[in-house]
C-alpha cells in the first residue's frame, strides 16, 4: 500500500485516482484503476488510508485527554455532547486540515464527539471523510473500545 503523503498526492496531481474502481470516472473525467485489493474485494490503499487517519486520530485523542486531565470535568453539557467545539474537536479538525493539506483526503464534515467526564477516556467520534472525487463518503467512527485496543497493542 502506499503510505507517503507526497507520492499519494503526485498520483493525485497527475490525475491517477487509485482510490476508485475500475472503469469508473470521477469528477476529473479521468478513468480511474486500483491500486490493488484484499481478499474482500476493498482497496488496499483505500482500507490503509481510513486506518492511518482512525490511528492518528486516536493518538491525538490520548493526548488531549491526557494534557487536559483536571479540565476534562469543566466541560460544559452543550461541550460534552458535541453540540459546542472543545479541545478534541478542535485538534481532530486541525489533524483533518493537515490531512486535506497534504492530498491525502479532499474533504471531511460532520465532525461530531460526544464525551463523558469520567477518569476514564469515554468518548465517540464520527466524521466523514471523502479520499477523492470518485468515491463517497467514508464514516470514521472512534469509540472507547478503539482507544483501548490501540493502547492494548502497544503493549504486546
Amino acid at each position: 500500500p502506499l503510505v507517503d503523503d507526497t507520492v499519494i498526492g503526485k498520483l493525485r496531481t497527475a490525475k491517477i485516482n487509485f482510490y476508485s474502481l475500475l472503469n469508473e470516472t470521477g469528477l476529473d473525467g479521468m478513468p480511474a484503476f486500483k491500486e490493488g485489493v484484499d481478499l474482500a474485494g476493498s482497496s488496499i490503499d483505500e482500507l490503509f488510508t481510513y486506518h492511518y487517519i482512525k490511528n492518528e486520530a486516536i493518538i491525538e485523542l490520548i493526548r488531549i485527554w491526557n494534557k487536559n486531565n483536571r479540565q476534562n470535568s469543566k466541560l460544559s453539557s452543550l461541550q460534552l455532547s458535541g453540540a459546542r467545539d472543545n479541545a478534541y474537536t478542535s485538534a481532530i479538525e486541525c489533524l483533518l486540515k493537515r490531512f486535506v493539506d497534504r492530498g491525502l483526503i479532499i474533504e471531511y464534515k460532520n465532525l461530531r464527539l460526544t464525551l463523558s467526564p469520567t477518569p476514564q477516556l469515554k468518548l465517540e467520534l464520527s466524521v466523514n471523510i471523502t479520499y477523492n472525487f470518485s468515491i463517497n463518503a467514508v464514516a470514521l467512527v472512534i469509540t472507547t473500545q478503539d482507544i483501548v485496543d490501540y493502547q492494548n497493542s502497544l503493549s504486546d
